[in-house]
């Protein structure tokens, strides 16, 4: 069964928009260890279950994405930048479930950069799964700990146990260490979005992953018997894109991913491929990726042209 679209997120620049499938159910056993005389005795606990949630970012992506602009900008002495997600009750401020992000090769700048993070909620037995009430009662964190290397003779003063030492290197480690934080409630994705993000395209296979069958939005190279799924279509050169039309659901009459050479994203600054938003008696135009992340009241302003 394809993942189900049941909730979105509206982070302000440069996070963007952010969607949460609901991916089932997974489950496992339970085991305690006790350490006794005769060595570690595993002992059976029962069994687990845990709602897989996957979130990833919609839209293109920046050409210099939130992990680039952190590299770009480190500060001396850095030791690392860690990023986590989280789900948090709103009401009360519980974290019901995390993720780590690690995409750096020695862990030193693991910065989320949409990339797909799989977050599996547990549940006791009998407990209800959070998933119905995830819009409204929740909100979408991404928290970024910047941690610099304290002073060399303050790492020696303690050691040494020189008086006030480890005073001074406690304000040492909190002067060094930085926290920030973004979130953004959970709200119920609209109908045709969650139309077009869990549309199984059957009897079509990505030629690019394999993604047996395509779901989501499906690019058809024109004049050719080539099928990629969005993530594949994602990676391509603009020379490349333009050779493709966009299937957003089974049956749906196919856009073309035209190249609006004249106009770039007022909003972005990318180049305007596929659909152009023009807002009406203004010279202002968005891409699709930033004319969804407007309010139902703003789209209102706009018309859609998909001729180049």
């Amino acid at each position: 069964m394809a993942p189900a679209l049941v909730a979105q997120a509206q982070f302000p620049a440069p996070h963007g928009k952010v969607e949460i499938f609901d991916a089932g159910q997974t489950s496992g056993r339970r085991v305690m260890h006790a350490m006794t005389t005769n060595g570690c005795i595993e002992t059976d606990a029962g069994t687990w279950t845990a709602t897989v949630l996957q979130i990833q970012s919609v839209g293109a992506k920046a050409p210099l994405g939130r992990k680039a602009a952190a590299e770009a900008s480190k500060p001396d002495g850095l030791m690392y930048i860690k990023e986590k997600t989280w789900l948090r009750r709103i009401a009360d401020g519980r974290i019901v479930v995390s993720g780590d992000i690690s995409n750096s090769a020695d862990g030193t700048v693991d910065v989320w950069d949409g990339e797909e993070v799989v977050m599996h909620v547990q549940e006791e037995d009998g407990t209800p799964s959070i998933v119905p009430y995830l819009c409204g009662d929740f909100e979408l964190v991404i928290q970024r700990t910047t941690k610099c290397f304290t002073p060399e003779h303050l790492n020696m003063a303690v050691i040494r146990g020189e008086l006030g030492a480890i005073e001074a290197m406690q304000a040492a480690e909190e002067k060094a260490t930085r926290k920030e934080e973004w979130s953004a409630p959970l709200q119920a994705p609209s109908f045709a979005a969650a139309q077009t993000r869990t549309a199984v395209h059957a009897g079509v296979i990505c030629d690019a992953t394999e993604m047996n069958p395509i779901v989501g939005r499906r690019f058809h190279k024109v004049g050719a018997d080539y099928d990629i799924c969005e993530a594949a279509f994602a990676k391509l050169s603009l020379e490349e894109k333009v050779l493709f039309e966009r299937i957003d659901t089974p049956g749906a009459t196919p856009v073309k991913m035209v190249h609006h050479q004249k106009f770039t994203c007022d909003a972005t600054n990318w180049p305007i491929i596929g659909p152009r938003y023009h807002k009406v008696g203004h010279d202002y135009d968005l891409c699709e990726a930033a004319f969804e992340q407007r309010s139902p009241e703003e789209q209102q302003l706009f018309e859609k042209i998909l001729q180049a």
